[in-house]
C-alpha cells in the first residue's frame, strides 16, 4: 500500500557530495593554513599532488574522491605521514587511509604490485586489471575473462617497455606502466601460470598449473562392445599421459629471458622432486623456489644460464609432523634473510640428488607459522608464531615485515625488524670455511663469509670438538627464538589476499603505505 499523493510533484535527487561527511567548524582560514602547510610525502596511489591537496578541509571527515575512491582528506592523510616522521622512523601505524574499489564489486582482488612509477596494479578473480594513481582508477584492462589474474611481477623495461606482468588463463602478458599490453607468451597446453617472478629484471620465472581438471565421471558409463572397450583405453591413457606432464610442470620452473623488457626466448629449469608452491627473487640475481614438502632451492640466474646451487630442506624437531611452503619473500638482502611461511602435512621431506642439501630444523611444534631461514647459514634465526591460521600472504617493508593470516586468523601483523635484529654471532670456524668453499663453489658470492687464517680455524675446530665432548653444544631446533608476538596486530584491514608496500617517492624518505587486497576492495593503510 502507498502512502501520499499521486498529484504531489516529487524533487528531483540531490547531485551526491564528494564530502561524505563535513566539520561545520571548518572556516575558510582553516582552509588556507592547510593550503600553506608543506607537503609531507608522495606516496602515489595514495595522494594527490601536493598542488591538489588543499582542496579537502582537515579534520575528522571521510572524503569520496570518486564512485571507485574514498577514504580520509589528504590533508588528514599528511598529519598522519608527518607524525610517522616525527616518531623518528616510518614505523606502521593503525590507520585505514584509502579505500580502492567497490565493497560491493563484480570480483574479488587476487594480487597486487606497486611499479617502478608508485602505480598501484590490482588484479581480479574475472581476469581485469587495474592501475591506480593520485587517489583514482587512471584504467582497466582485461587479461583474460576465462580465468582470474594468478600472479603478477613488476619488471623494468625502460621508459617506453612493459612495466609488470601478469599471468593468467593460459597466458603471461606484458603491460606498459599505462595499460598497454605489449607481448603475450602463451602457457603450455591445457597449463596456466600458477606463480611469477622478476629476476633481476633479466628473466621472468614461471610456474604453470593445469587449467582445468579432468571430469571425474569421464569413464562412468560401461563400455558394452569391444570397440567402446578399446576408445574408453585410448582415452585412458591419453588422460594419464597428459596428467603426467601436467604433473612434470608443476615440479618444474620455466626461465623467460627478457631483453629490453622482452621476453626473447625461454627454457625449463631442471624439474624438482616435489610440486613448487612459491617463488621469491633474491639479489646477487638468485631464484628461490619452495615446494610442496618443506624445500627451499636456489638456483643461480646471472646470464642466460641457470644453475641450482644450494637444497634446504625445512624439518620439524617433531618426527611425525611435516611442513609444506605456502609463500616465500625475501626480507634483508644484505644478510641473506628469506621469510617461509609453511604449513603443517604428513609428507615428509625428500631430498633429491644433484646438489648439495643441508637441513635447517624448526622448533619442536612449530609447524604452522614463518620461519625466517638465513640461506647463507643454512638456518632458521626465527619463527614466527602469531597467527591462529596459515600465513598466506607476505611483504617486507623498510622496517620489518607484515603477514597476513588466513580466513580462521583474519589478521594482519607487523613485525619490527629489531625482533630478530641480534648481532649475529660469527660463525663457527669449520662452519665458515665450509660454507665460504660452497660459495666458492657455487657462485653465491656471500661475501659476509670471511676466512680467519689457518691457526685460528684449528683453534675453533678444538674448542668445537671439546664442547661436544662436554655434552654442551645445542642442538639446531633449540637455537631458533619462538616469537609469539608482534610488533603491532593491525586492525585495518582483516582478512587479505595479497599485500604490498607502497614506497614514498619523495627523495631520502624512508615512509610507506601497505596495501592488502581485503574481498572486493584495496585498503591501504598507514
Amino acid at each position: 500500500m502507498l502512502v501520499g499523493s499521486a498529484g504531489a510533484p516529487v524533487a528531483p535527487p540531490l547531485p551526491e557530495p564528494d564530502v561524505l561527511a563535513e566539520d561545520p567548524q571548518v572556516s575558510g582560514e582553516t582552509q588556507r593554513e592547510g593550503l600553506d602547510a608543506p607537503a609531507e610525502g608522495d606516496i602515489i596511489a595514495l595522494q594527490k599532488t601536493p598542488g591538489e591537496r588543499g582542496e579537502r578541509a582537515a579534520g575528522e571527515v571521510a572524503v569520496k574522491y570518486s564512485h571507485f575512491v574514498h577514504g580520509l582528506p589528504q590533508r588528514k592523510i599528511e598529519d598522519a605521514l608527518r607524525a610517522r616522521r616525527e616518531r623518528g622512523g616510518a614505523l606502521l601505524g593503525d590507520c585505514c587511509a584509502l579505500s580502492l574499489g567497490l565493497e560491493l564489486g563484480a570480483s574479488y582482488v587476487s594480487v597486487l604490485a606497486c611499479l617502478a612509477d608508485g602505480t598501484l596494479v590490482s588484479g581480479l578473480e574475472n581476469g581485469r586489471l587495474q592501475l591506480w594513481r593520485r587517489c583514482a582508477r587512471v584504467r582497466e584492462m582485461v587479461h583474460d575473462s576465462q580465468g582470474p589474474v594468478a600472479c603478477m611481477a613488476t619488471i623494468d623495461g625502460g621508459p617506453a617497455g612493459p612495466a609488470f606482468a601478469t599471468g593468467g588463463f593460459g597466458s603471461v602478458k606484458l603491460w606498459t606502466a599505462e595499460g598497454e599490453c605489449v607481448q603475450t607468451v602463451g602457457a603450455p597446453p591445457g597449463a596456466t601460470p600458477r606463480n611469477m617472478v622478476a629476476c633481476a629484471n633479466t628473466h621472468l620465472a614461471i610456474v604453470f598449473g593445469q587449467a582445468r581438471a579432468f571430469d571425474p565421471h569421464a569413464f562412468r558409463l560401461v563400455p558394452q562392445n569391444e570397440e567402446q572397450r578399446r576408445r574408453r583405453a585410448a582415452a585412458e591413457a591419453a588422460q594419464a599421459e597428459a596428467q603426467a606432464a601436467f604433473d612434470l610442470l608443476a615440479r618444474s620452473v620455466q626461465l623467460v629471458v627478457l631483453d629490453q623488457g622482452v621476453c626473447v626466448r625461454s627454457s625449463f629449469l631442471e624439474p624438482l622432486e616435489s610440486p613448487l608452491r612459491a617463488l621469491a627473487s633474491l639479489s646477487h640475481s638468485q631464484l628461490a623456489c619452495g615446494d610442496a614438502r618443506g624445500g627451499l632451492h636456489l638456483w643461480s640466474v646471472p646470464g642466460t644460464d641457470a644453475r641450482r646451487t644450494v637444497g634446504l630442506d625445512l624439518v620439524s624437531a617433531d618426527p611425525s609432523a611435516g611442513v609444506a611452503v605456502v609463500c616465500l619473500e625475501e626480507v634483508s638482502a644484505h644478510h641473506h634473510l628469506l621469510a617461509v611461511s609453511v604449513e603443517a602435512t604428513s609428507a615428509g621431506a625428500v631430498r633429491g640428488g644433484g646438489v648439495s642439501r643441508h637441513t635447517v630444523w624448526l622448533p619442536r611444534g612449530a609447524c604452522r607459522g614463518v620461519a625466517l631461514v638465513d640461506v647463507a647459514r643454512r638456518q632458521a634465526l626465527a619463527f614466527l608464531d602469531a597467527h591462529a591460521d596459515v600465513v598466506r600472504c607476505m611483504c617486507a617493508t623498510p622496517d620489518g615485515l607484515v603477514t597476513g593470516g588466513g580466513k580462521m586468523d583474519a589478521t594482519v601483523r607487523w613485525w619490527q625488524a629489531s625482533l630478530w635484529q641480534q648481532p649475529l654471532p660469527a660463525l663457527p670456524a669449520a662452519e665458515a670455511a665450509a660454507a665460504a668453499q660452497d660459495a666458492r663453489v657455487e657462485g653465491l658470492g656471500l661475501s659476509h663469509l670471511n676466512i680467519e687464517e689457518d691457526r685460528e680455524v684449528e683453534s675453533a675446530v678444538a674448542g668445537e670438538a671439546a664442547a661436544e665432548a662436554q655434552g654442551t653444544v645445542e642442538s639446531d631446533e633449540d637455537k631458533v627464538a619462538i616469537l609469539k608476538e608482534a610488533t603491532r596486530t593491525l586492525k585495518e584491514p582483516g582478512y587479505v589476499f595479497g599485500l604490498t608496500v607502497l614506497p614514498d617517492a619523495a627523495t631520502g624518505s624512508n615512509l610507506y603505505a601497505l596495501a592488502g587486497a581485503r574481498y572486493n576492495t584495496v585498503k591501504i593503510c598507514l
